[in-house]
């Protein structure tokens, strides 16, 4: 993921290293430490839902691909 990252909440966009863009649909708050460039998975859940997995934590949020 590009740029630094402290948490994310309903409607946050978060854009990775190659461009893609996704939003957080999840109505929980995340505060994190502060994460410069984190690496993440992104990975499918059950019913067509995506999951955005930070590799440094075990933080994830529920995430729609914008672009």
């Amino acid at each position: 993921m590009r740029g630094n990252v402290d948490g994310w909440r309903y409607g946050t966009q978060l854009t990775l290293a190659n461009g893609q863009v996704w939003r957080v649909v999840d109505d929980v708050d995340a505060v994190l430490p502060d994460l410069v460039d984190p690496a993440v998975r992104i990975e499918r859940g059950a019913l067509g839902a995506y999951y955005l997995q930070l590799e440094a934590n075990n933080s994830a949020a529920r995430v729609v691909r914008v672009k």
